[in-house]
């Protein structure tokens, strides 16, 4: 299986480096490519267009975060399902009910403590790093809480690398 979570990194690239010259041209100001037609940049300071993109990318940044973490999440559940039902062509009606109540199950299962730790061939230490991500997902999904701050501030590059490695060390993708 090829990595899941490739095209959200490759789309948040796609994504900074716009954010990236959009910089550049508010503080070059090329003649008429700021105009009041196509950009909420007309007629604002520099300084103040300039924040409003760093803001933008700060968001992004968390927001790629929750979309790689969810891709994860989606892709261990789906891997659990596909290991546990077996590939009967003649499984009795039993079974098949017993496979619909397992692949149903493992929709509610925590992902945190139960669903990280099935997969017990990845190391211990990536699975507590995975496990701060899933933390910092929560935090960005449900609102960003200034009481409660992040346990760690995640960059979308290390957490497509930690995410990419467990789903390798799990064995459900290769490079």
């Amino acid at each position: 299986m090829s990595n899941p979570l490739d095209p959200v990194i490759a789309w948040f690239t796609t994504a900074r480096d716009a954010l990236r010259i959009a910089k550049r041209s508010i503080t070059r100001k090329p003649l008429g490519l700021i105009t009041d037609r196509h950009t909420q940049f007309f007629g604002i300071p520099a300084e103040q267009a300039t924040d409003n993109v760093v803001a933008a990318e700060e968001e992004l940044n968390r927001l790629v975060v929750l979309a790689l973490v969810a891709v994860f999440e989606r892709t261990l559940r789906d891997s659990i399902i596909n290991r546990s039902t077996p590939h009967l062509p003649n499984a009795s009606l039993t079974d098949r009910r017993i496979i619909d109540q397992i692949t149903q199950d493992i929709e509610f299962w925590h992902f945190s403590q139960r669903l990280l730790e099935v997969f017990d061939t990845v190391e211990l230490a990536l699975r507590g790093q995975v496990r701060q991500l899933v933390e910092y997902r929560n935090w960005v999904a449900h609102g960003r809480s200034a009481v409660a701050p992040p346990p760690v501030n995640v960059l979308p590059q290390l957490a497509y690398e930690r995410l990419s490695k467990f789903l390798q060390e799990a064995g459900i993708i290769t490079v």
